[in-house]
């Protein structure tokens, strides 16, 4: 019989980490050949010419047909004429000729496949090249590079075997094959010699037209770090980089009961990258009464490190920030939380909010309430999110019970908000009662923690099973509750979780067991959803619903949407290391632990509806096959969200490159700067200069402010602000 892991941490400290990811076969062708051209693609062929015309089909394509040498959309200098990458590294592996013959030869069958990148993997520019990984040893691995109906790579590359079984292309040689994507399939031939046998094996990858931008902020349990290692922090990851870095973390001495505190976690982010919200947890493990201190403060982001708080706001934690940072759409909670154990939390309230309290729109500079228009006491406006446009709300629409009592937790639903007269309206239902009805006990255990005091003194105080939150039918027998809401840059659609238990959480103080989630997409225009199954599904059977804690990156780039979230699923044939028992985590062997270490943040590309038509036709899965994050540090991390980096003002003297780093939204690349190299992007100057028309990632509020595409080049709409592309279906 499998043992059943439990929680025993000291206070929750961990557990808000723990629990709630506090931190926060090739496409269909079709076509004809022009002179120069190949059969039935939407790009050119390796000689100049006429090029060829028709499209590629299936999940995620680029319509339209190229002429003559092919040009670049976004991620190298457009209009350069692109040239060839033909390189063959195989001489760094150190290999014999006679193997490295046998590895280029290949021809055996695929009997050692590759575990990672997975099949049809939607890769970005801009990141770390990814580890090829491979089952098992082998005394030599080799791969060959090349895209489909696309002559300009030619990419070679060896390394001797490995236990397990990885290599890794070079980043200097991975920027260049995939600056040269023009959205046809990468194929990635992986030979490997063991015992000297062959294994030859295949797959397809697609290379997004453009390079991921800004930073990730996401919590992690185990910070590394000189200063206080080990502890709970929110960290950053600016995109592209191969490390992590301690973004915000409590210096203050910690308490002598360990894992009671105090710690930085459950953070919020604005899209524009210029605010932060988190929460400070003191469980007063000083041999003192439990008092519990759970102070929610806004900062301002900044490129160096422990930036200084602002403001502190009330019963702000897992709150919705405006785009702009400056306001904050915070929860509101029925039940007062005094007594509660462990954390603030009772049977129909979100957990880790204060109680009672009414949903509120705060200042984030000052922390003040500015009384918003609209809001309803008994709309708790549960795990809120801004759309990019900053127009509309979206959120879990807790209520007070029809019958019964108690919260109904199983809706989601949007509402407009004018930010001129501070008020919301329209409230409209956009998800209710999917999958099964609760009729499972929620039940969570007392950690044996002691009670937490909450400092407002609310009365009537928790008592017995309340303190935890009990409910008689609280879990469902599959996921049932929508949660963690995010709009996608054009407003379109929402990504959601569902999931099973309804503190909507992976892990909680006392649940011994891991709640089942899924990734989930409503179309708004139709109101259906559907399961978000290429992202959800790993190699093992139980991974499609391992997954938590969905952020959306608030642009659109390379033409995809980029879902950012929490996954146990493994990481190929990586070993999850042990989690330290530090100060902030104490957990038992079994389910309980494995839900932290396993916990990494994966990506996925969701390809944004082509028309109305799609989903009154059926309900297709837009996401694809996820990647990895590189970068992202080596304990438990959740609650990723991915932001612009602080935007330099036209009157700095920084560079840019495109008019995704000004704060007016332009980017002025100077004339000499057009024609460098192809592999290095053009730099220029912000400038508030208005130009004719926006160029891609550049500001615009309606289609028609989009620069007309270059021949061969996809067209540009306006999509959350600014320009660019989207992949589409044939």
């Amino acid at each position: 019989m499998k043992k059943q892991g439990k929680l025993v941490c000291l206070s929750v400290c961990c557990l808000a980490l723990a629990a709630a990811g506090c931190s926060a076969a090739a496409p269909n062708k079709s076509g004809q050949t022009g002179p120069g051209g190949t059969a039935g693609t939407g790009v050119a062929g390796a000689a100049s010419g006429a090029g060829t015309t028709g499209s590629f089909g299936g999940n995620g394509s680029v319509v339209g047909g190229t002429t003559g040498m092919m040009m670049l959309s976004d991620g190298g200098v457009p209009g350069v004429i692109q040239p060839t990458f033909m390189q063959d590294d195989t001489g760094m592996a150190g290999l014999d000729p006679a193997t490295l013959d046998k590895l280029r030869k290949g021809g055996g069958a695929c009997t050692t496949d590759m575990v990672y990148p997975y099949k049809g993997t939607v890769f970005p520019r801009g990141l770390p090249s990814p580890e090829i990984m491979y089952n098992g040893m082998a005394d030599a691995a080799y791969v060959h590079v090349h895209y489909a109906m696309q002559a300009n790579v030619d990419y070679q590359f060896a390394a001797k075997g490995s236990n397990p079984g990885s290599l890794k292309i070079p980043q200097d040689a991975w920027n260049k094959i995939v600056s040269r994507s023009l959205n046809a399939p990468l194929v990635v031939d992986l030979n490997i010699v063991s015992g000297g046998n062959v294994s030859s094996c295949t797959s397809n990858w697609t290379i997004a037209q453009g390079a991921l931008l800004g930073a990730v902020y996401y919590n992690t349990y185990n910070a590394p770090g000189a200063m206080f290692p080990n502890q709970g922090a929110v960290m950053r990851l600016t995109l592209g980089k191969t490390m992590s870095d301690v973004y915000l973390q409590d210096t203050t001495p910690k308490n002598t009961i360990k894992g009671t505190g105090p710690c930085i976690s459950c953070h919020s982010l604005s899209f524009d990258g210029s605010t932060l919200v988190a929460s400070r947890h003191d469980y007063g493990g000083n041999g003192l009464a439990k008092v519990f201190s759970f102070q929610v403060s806004s900062y301002p982001v900044t490129s160096s490190l422990q930036p200084t708080a602002k403001a502190a706001i009330v019963s702000a934690n897992f709150g919705g920030l405006s785009p702009d940072g400056k306001k904050m759409l915070t929860m509101g909670n029925p039940q007062c939380t005094n007594q509660a154990e462990t954390l603030p939390r009772a049977p129909n309230n979100m957990p880790f909010v204060e109680g009672p309290t009414t949903a509120k729109l705060a200042d984030t500079a000052t922390g003040m309430d500015t009384h918003a228009n609209g809001l309803n006491k008994d709309w708790y406006m549960w795990m809120p999110q801004f759309s990019v446009d900053g127009k509309h709300v979206v959120f879990n629409h807790a209520k007070p019970a029809a019958s019964g009592g108690g919260t109904d937790r199983r809706e989601l639903a949007m509402m407009d908000y004018d930010a001129g007269t501070n008020t919301f309206s329209n409230l409209k239902v956009i998800v209710s009662k999917l999958g099964p009805d609760p009729s499972l006990p929620y039940a969570p255990m007392p950690m044996g923690a002691g009670l937490i005091t909450d400092p407002n003194m609310c009365t009537p105080a928790l008592v017995g099973v309340a303190q935890t939150g009990q409910l008689p039918t609280g879990a469902c027998s599959g996921p049932c509750y929508p949660a963690w809401p995010f709009f996608t840059p054009d407003g379109k659609g929402v990504v959601f979780l569902l999931i099973d238990q309804p503190d909507f959480t992976s892990a909680f103080p006392g649940r011994s067991m891991t709640a089942q989630g899924e990734l989930w997409y409503v179309d708004l225009a139709s109101g259906k959803t559907v399961r978000l199954d290429k992202a959800n599904k790993g190699p093992a059977a139980g991974d499609a619903t391992q997954n938590y804690y969905p952020t959306v990156m608030p642009v659109a780039l390379g033409g995809y949407f980029w879902v950012f979230w929490t996954s146990k699923r493994t990481y190929g044939n990586k070993v999850y290391p042990d989690l330290l028992k530090s100060d902030t985590y104490f957990l038992s062997t079994g389910p309980a632990e494995d839900d932290a270490k396993t916990k990494r943040i994966w990506v996925t590309a969701l390809r944004p509806v082509g028309s109305p038509q799609e989903f009154q036709m059926g309900t297709p899965d837009l996401s694809n096959p996820p990647f990895f994050l590189d970068g992202q540090s080596e304990s438990g991390n959740v609650r990723a969200f991915t932001t612009l980096n602080p935007c330099t003002k036209s009157s700095d003297s920084s560079t840019c490159t495109s008019g995704l780093d000004c704060c007016s939204g332009y980017c002025f690349i100077p004339p000499d700067q057009k024609n460098q190299e192809f592999d290095k992007p053009p730099v220029g100057h912000c400038t508030d200069m208005v130009p004719m028309c926006s160029k891609t990632n550049e500001r615009c509020n309606k289609d028609a402010d989009c620069c007309p595409p270059a021949k061969g080049q996809p067209k540009n709409t306006c999509i959350g602000g600014f320009c660019n592309f989207v992949v589409v279906v044939q």
